[in-house]
């Protein structure tokens, strides 16, 4: 049941869509409960309840809420159980919805809370998971470093960027879909807006996965009207991370850039 619980980990980070992902994750967690696996699934309800807020289920795409659990019982369980690895896990689910929802400042707040349990993030760093989470950090970091001028967080962005660039270098192909969305995404601040643009769209076409597509598009729409205000461009960008985010089937990531897209009529 830990393998099966990987193998949707992995379905998520390569695309899968995700009612496929969610059906697995339902079908794996009545096992869990008929063989009173609690440990695997407390780690896999929190995964499962991520999956249900971006297909649109929850009431709150950040807040993990719903069908699968409840973000604040489960929390407040762990801290008294003193489960840290679990804790970490669902503080990372939280802190990663935030960062692709784009609520940057819950998501510094969530991130340096995962910060607080270096042991029990040490214990994930051979998790095939961790990857994703640097990505975010930096996705993180860099937003931080725009809206604030953070020399600081944009240099901590930098450094998970040569990490993986160096991983990469050594034969590891888990950041081949992640570096040039943060090469993109880091280079924009000094970037003319064509070489912005033709950045992103760079990283949209070497991306094997249809979310990180989504994602790529969103990013350059949002350095494109910050920098520039041109929300001709911006908006081409947003109704294209529409059609990648729908493919995905992530309904409420479609929901919020069709909120977006309101604003440039």
């Amino acid at each position: 049941l830990i393998c099966a619980n990987l193998s949707c980990i992995v379905q998520l980070m390569t695309g899968t869509p995700l009612g496929e992902v969610e059906k697995a994750l339902d079908r794996y967690i009545k096992l869990m409960k008929a063989y009173n696996r609690s440990g695997v699934f407390v780690l896999t309800c929190t995964f499962h309840q991520r999956v249900m807020n971006l297909m649109g289920h929850g009431t709150t795409p950040t807040i993990l809420t719903g069908e699968a659990m409840n973000q604040e019982e489960l929390y407040r369980e762990l801290q008294d159980s003193g489960n840290e690895v679990a804790l970490v896990m669902l503080l990372d689910h939280m802190f990663q919805l935030n960062v692709l929802f784009e609520d940057w400042g819950k998501a510094m707040l969530y991130h340096e809370e995962l910060m607080t349990h270096k042991d029990a993030l040490t214990t994930l760093e051979s998790h095939l998971y961790i990857r994703q989470h640097k990505f975010f950090t930096a996705l993180l970091y860099s937003s931080w470093h725009r809206k604030n001028s953070s020399r600081k967080h944009k240099k901590a962005a930098h450094r998970i960027l040569n990490t993986m660039k160096s991983s990469q270098a050594a034969g590891c192909p888990n950041y081949d879909a992640f570096i040039p969305i943060l090469v993109a995404d880091l280079s924009s601040s000094k970037q003319s807006k064509m070489d912005i643009n033709s950045s992103f769209w760079k990283a949209v076409d070497s991306c094997k996965y249809v979310h990180l597509k989504a994602l790529a598009h969103e990013r350059a729409a949002a350095v494109i009207e910050d920098r520039f205000g041109d929300r001709v461009l911006a908006k081409e960008h947003l109704n294209a991370a529409v059609g990648h985010y729908a493919q995905w089937e992530a309904v409420a990531k479609v929901r919020d850039i069709e909120g977006k897209l309101k604003y440039f009529q």
